[in-house]
């Protein structure tokens, strides 16, 4: 009977550990990848942080301030002057092909992200040099160029490119609308040419997910692909999917955790990356759809134990809203273009078509896919889209363009919370 007590015990072991051995067997699951040209912008982009590198004067967008510290006409002087060469090279490189490198492996290297950012930020900063003496079109040309790198960036890449792509995307984009009353018909119609560029170029969002849905299934394949039914490839495991000290240690929390990882090291582990896969196509063809609050496809538990949370959703925030931001632009430059002719703004945007515009812009947020809000009141306008909070907040500024609540809204592009304004030439 001890006998039989003791197989009866011992039984449900063995066979989950059998479940376990069979399910942690790799196969191989073929994940799509693409190759870089070899006249990729990527080698050109380096080049163009290794002379920023070299400028003697900092930007002034990354000069540390100290408490009550003011930046001077010479600050943005001496950085036009030492980025000459940096802006031509970044001028050139816009030119190539973008394609990140395919990420299918934790040692693939990634770019230098932060390069890019610092990139944007010498960029602005030589801009406003060109604002504060007066070449106003100058000023134009660079926060475009600034604005086309940054939605270049993600191309052929996932999440985290966009989101640095956003980023860069933002950097150029303070001040640019200060500057489209002060640009001659020619300059204006020039730069609404260049936003039509930009907007051609865009990486869909849908692209985006679908190759970050390939890139995390090579990252999971290749942990699991080493993972080995041992206490220490369990706590290895652990160290990958756990919630660590950052989780809820409670009883319950702790509980939860042991269910989370027991049903990991059990599960088929290409099961595991197929969920993955079709997730990412899920939500891929999800987001090709109107916006909206949160995502309907159920994240698997491999990517909801890694903490990925709403990044699908909240970089899906950020596209649009980089979106929202250049329509908004590109219909105040409509609007100039058409005061400068009329000397009024128009009653309706609809009245901008087709001279000054093919079509009104959609709003990237609406669920109808809407156009964008135009009030106009004592010849005086506004134009904003709703955000991703989907409320009509009458044209009230988020406090950053994208953030909640609050819209995306005409003279307050780079948000509610302005820059300090810039120094004044001296007068000639």
């Amino acid at each position: 009977m001890l006998l039989y007590g003791v197989a009866a015990l011992l039984t449900p072991v063995v066979v989950l550990l059998v479940v376990a051995m069979v399910n942690n067997r790799t196969s191989e699951l073929n994940i799509p990848t693409h190759t870089v040209p070899a006249d990729s912008a990527l080698p050109a982009l380096h080049q163009v942080s290794l002379l920023g590198k070299r400028m003697a004067h900092q930007s002034p967008y990354s000069m540390p301030l100290r408490s009550g510290q003011q930046l001077t006409v010479a600050d943005y002087a001496n950085c036009a002057n030492d980025a000459t060469e940096t802006m031509a090279a970044l001028h050139s490189a816009l030119k190539l092909p973008f394609v990140e490198h395919a990420t299918r492996s934790v040692k693939d290297t990634i770019p230098e992200f932060a390069e890019m950012r610092e990139t944007a930020r010498i960029l602005s900063g030589v801009a406003d040099h060109y604002e504060i003496v007066g070449d106003y079109g100058r000023a134009m040309e660079l926060r475009l160029d600034g604005l086309e790198f940054g939605v270049k960036i993600p191309r052929q890449g996932g999440i985290l490119p966009q989101l640095v792509g956003g980023a860069v995307h933002a950097i150029a984009a303070v001040r640019i609308e200060d500057l489209v009353p002060h640009l001659p018909p020619d300059q204006l119609k020039s730069a609404a040419a260049h936003l039509d560029a930009i907007e051609a170029a865009e990486t869909s969002y849908s692209d985006i997910v679908l190759e970050e849905g390939y890139t995390s299934t090579s990252y999971l394949k290749e942990i699991f692909k080493g993972f080995r039914l041992t206490p220490k490839g369990v706590d290895e495991l652990h160290d990958t999917f756990g919630s660590g000290a950052m989780g809820d240690m409670s009883t319950m929390g702790k509980l939860r955790e042991t269910g989370k990882m027991t049903k990991i090291v059990l599960a088929s582990k290409r099961g595991l990356l197929e969920a993955n896969l079709e997730y990412c196509r899920s939500v891929s063809k999800e987001v090709s759809g109107p916006y909206k609050k949160s995502l309907a496809s159920q994240m698997p538990i491999s990517l909801g134990a890694m903490g990925w949370g709403d990044s699908f959703h909240t970089a899906w925030e950020k596209q649009l809203s980089m979106q929202a931001v250049r329509r908004v632009l590109k219909t105040e430059i409509a609007l100039e273009l058409y005061f400068k002719t009329n000397g009024k703004y128009p009653q309706s945007l609809g009245q901008l078509v087709p001279v000054y515009l093919k079509s009104v812009p959609s709003d990237p947020f609406s669920p109808t896919m809407g156009p964008l809000i135009y009030r106009l009141q004592n010849n005086h306008f506004v134009v904003y889209s709703i955000g991703p909070d989907m409320q009509d907040n009458a044209g009230t500024s988020a406090k950053y363009a994208g953030t909640m609540p609050g819209d995306i809204v005409s003279g307050y592009l780079a948000g509610a919370k302005k820059r300090p304004p810039l120094p004044t030439a001296p007068k000639q």
